[in-house]
């Protein structure tokens, strides 16, 4: 048996909020890393965490940074949530780099006419 939507949404609302300052206070200052959406799986025993990263050449380092401080924010996680922890995983938002490139190619064809 699932988890009601209600539960799920609230799950990944405060996923979203607790990772965000999370992050914001472990990742340096010169980057800039949003969460940008978060997914969890029906049984709220997964959670993927979407992240955007500018300037976009410090994805792979931002990456790997997330990778190393999961540890720090399951003990972050277990503070603040007490009655689950869903294994997470973080991986940069595609969708917010097409919708940038689409709107980098509508913004020339604007130029153009």
């Amino acid at each position: 048996m699932g988890v009601s939507r209600e539960r799920t949404e609230r799950v990944k609302s405060l996923l979203r909020d607790i990772v965000s300052s999370f992050i914001k206070t472990r990742i340096d200052e010169s980057m800039i890393v949003s969460v940008m959406r978060v997914e969890v799986s029906g049984d709220l025993e997964r959670a993927k965490i979407f992240i955007s990263v500018f300037p976009e050449e410090k994805e792979g380092f931002v990456l790997k940074e997330t990778k190393r401080l999961t540890p720090d924010l399951y003990k972050h996680l277990k503070k603040q949530i007490r009655s689950f922890l869903p294994r997470i995983s973080f991986e940069i938002d595609k969708e917010i780099k097409i919708q940038r490139k689409l709107e980098e190619i509508l913004g020339d064809d604007k130029k153009r006419a």
